[in-house]
C-alpha cells in the first residue's frame, strides 16, 4: 500500500473521520481542536479546549469527540494542557459550534475519555482509561455510554488501558486494550477484545456475567484475542 502524507505540522493528530472523497476531519490533542483536511487544504474547524482525542460522526452530521481533559504522552514527552478541564464528551459541528454532551462521567476521577462510537441502539459508547497520566499506578478503566442529551451510565470496568472501541457486524462491542496490566506487571501489553452484546451480556472465554442497563455494573472480561 502506498503511503501519502496529507498534512504536516499537526499537534498530535487523532480520531480521523472520513466525510467523503478527499475530506477528512480529525482531532489534535495538543492543538486542542478539531481540524479538517479537504482536497489539499487544511483548516481548523473548532477549538475544543482540553485534549480532543477520539472522534466519530453522528447521525445528525456533527462530530462527537472524546475529550480527555488535556493530556498526551508521546515522542515529544508528556503534555498537560495549561487550561486542563474535566474529561467529557463533546459535540462539534463543521460550522465550528462546540457543546458538551456529557461532563459528569461515572467512575472515580480523573475521567479520560479516549475513543467513542455509536451503537446499534443509537447510544454513544466511549472508553475511559482513567488515570493514564500515572502509568505506574494505572487503575481500572471504564466503558460508558451516553444518550445525546447527556444521560450517562457505566457499562463495564476493564483492567488497565481500554483504548479503541467499535461495534462489529454481530452487534458486539469490541474494545482494544493498549495495556492489559500496568507497566511492570507480569503480562505484556497486548490488544485484547472485550464485547458487549445487544442481549446485555459481557462474556469471557465461554463464561458470561450479565449486565442490564440501569443495574449495578459488572467487571468486563477480556477475550483472549491477542494481536500478534
Amino acid at each position: 500500500m502506498k503511503r501519502t502524507v496529507l498534512a504536516t505540522g499537526l499537534q498530535f493528530p487523532e480520531g480521523p473521520v472520513w466525510l467523503g472523497p478527499r475530506r477528512v476531519a480529525f482531532t489534535e490533542i495538543r492543538g486542542q481542536c478539531v481540524s479538517l483536511w479537504h482536497d489539499g487544504a487544511l483548516a481548523r474547524v473548532a477549538r475544543t479546549g482540553g485534549g480532543a482525542n477520539g472522534a466519530t460522526l453522528g447521525p445528525d452530521g456533527a462530530l462527537y469527540v472524546a475529550n480527555n481533559g488535556g493530556l498526551s504522552l508521546g515522542h515529544e514527552g508528556r503534555w498537560i494542557a495549561p487550561d486542563a478541564i474535566p474529561g467529557r464528551i463533546q459535540r462539534v459541528t463543521l460550522a465550528g459550534e462546540v457543546s458538551d454532551v456529557a461532563v459528569e462521567l461515572p467512575g472515580a476521577p480523573p475521567n479520560r475519555p479516549n475513543d467513542l462510537c455509536f451503537g446499534p441502539d443509537g447510544l454513544l459508547y466511549y472508553t475511559d482509561p482513567h488515570n493514564w497520566e500515572e502509568l505506574a499506578k494505572l487503575g481500572v478503566g471504564r466503558v460508558g455510554r451516553t444518550t445525546l442529551d447527556g444521560r450517562v451510565e457505566l457499562v463495564a470496568e476493564i483492567p488497565a488501558f481500554p483504548n479503541g472501541i467499535a461495534f462489529g457486524p454481530d452487534d458486539r462491542l469490541y474494545v482494544a486494550q493498549s495495556a492489559s496490566t500496568p507497566p511492570g506487571g507480569s503480562t505484556p501489553p497486548a490488544a485484547w477484545a472485550t464485547w458487549w452484546s445487544s442481549s446485555s451480556r459481557t462474556e469471557r472465554c465461554g463464561t458470561s456475567s450479565r449486565w442490564a442497563p440501569g443495574a449495578s455494573p459488572r467487571t468486563a472480561a477480556s477475550a483472549t484475542a491477542r494481536s500478534t
